[in-house]
């Protein structure tokens, strides 16, 4: 006899044939996507899009401060018609310039040092799957120190001690007028020495997510180093505040830009060597276990 309300010769499959399948795992009412709400990709994606919204907020207030003529202004407190007086070759400033240079070099060296050994003693020795991507970091890191300078090459403009305002023998032009000589030496927009210290926002911004308190160190470094290096140079008259505010601007382009590449390529295996596994084998002490 048939159970009530089947009808006489109706199998339990055949009632439920056209019904929706729940796949077991997923709550009701969840949909697929939600299910990868959290995935490493979407928190990359949202990670860039900060990123993005700060480099044009950014942009807006390089762009504000050029508008207003402060470039001038802040040089004109730093010299005048006698010129920059810590330009003189005794300084702390020409002393600090110098300085500049050998801190970034050791900088460097210890970045590349961390790119060209395979498992350094200050990692996590069975979490070196990143070497292609520490590599990489460091390679984009030397291309920034050495491209954004390479601007300064084509640049028309010159410094602020070349200036008639401030003891030199040319006139004022604006970095954006492109096809206006001023007469002078030329070569100096960007800043090429705050690069030194402003490159280093590559592999700070890089490394956020898998070493996030060197990450934060190595940005506040950066900026620190950047901004001395940069208040230097203005003081000795060798830049304007813009070209040391777009150096920065610049490089941290390009740090978001790799930071973003290596996101989703760890994300999705990428950059992980053969034969380098990132789980740690059972037991030992950098297991944190299932």
């Amino acid at each position: 006899m048939s159970p009530p309300g089947r009808p006489k010769g109706e199998s339990r499959s055949a009632k439920h044939e056209g019904s929706p399948i729940r796949p077991p795992g997923r709550p009701k009412g969840e949909s697929r996507s939600a299910k990868h709400k959290g995935s490493p990709v979407n928190a990359a994606d949202r990670i860039r899009g900060r990123d993005l919204l700060w480099l044009g907020l950014a942009l807006l207030a390089l762009l504000a401060w050029e508008a207003g003529g402060g470039d001038l202004a802040l040089s004109a407190w730093a010299g005048g018609r006698a010129g920059f007086p810590l330009r003189e070759p005794g300084s702390w400033a020409s002393g600090l310039h110098e300085a500049g240079r050998w801190l970034s070099g050791l900088a460097l060296g210890a970045l590349l040092l961390d790119a060209a050994w395979p498992q350094p003693p200050w990692r996590n020795p069975h979490g070196a799957g990143d070497l292609t991507a520490r590599r990489g970091v460091a390679l984009a890191t030397v291309a920034t120190l050495l491209a954004v300078p390479a601007l300064k090459r084509v640049s028309q403009t010159s410094c602020p001690w070349d200036v008639v305002d401030f003891g030199g023998r040319v006139p004022w032009v604006s970095h954006w007028a492109w096809t206006v000589f001023d007469g002078g030496p030329g070569h100096c927009f960007p800043s090429g020495h705050a690069v030194a210290a402003f490159a280093f926002y590559v592999p700070a911004l890089a490394w956020r997510r898998s070493h996030p308190r060197a990450a934060v160190a190595a940005f506040a470094a950066a900026s620190l180093g950047g901004a001395v290096f940069g208040a230097t140079q203005l003081l000795r008259g060798a830049h304007y505040l813009s070209h040391v505010l777009w150096s920065a601007w610049l490089c941290a382009a390009v740090a978001v830009g790799v930071s973003a590449f290596v996101a989703r390529a760890t994300s999705s295996g990428g950059l992980q060597p053969r034969g380098l596994s990132s789980r740690p084998p059972p037991g030992s002490p950098y297991d944190r276990g299932a």
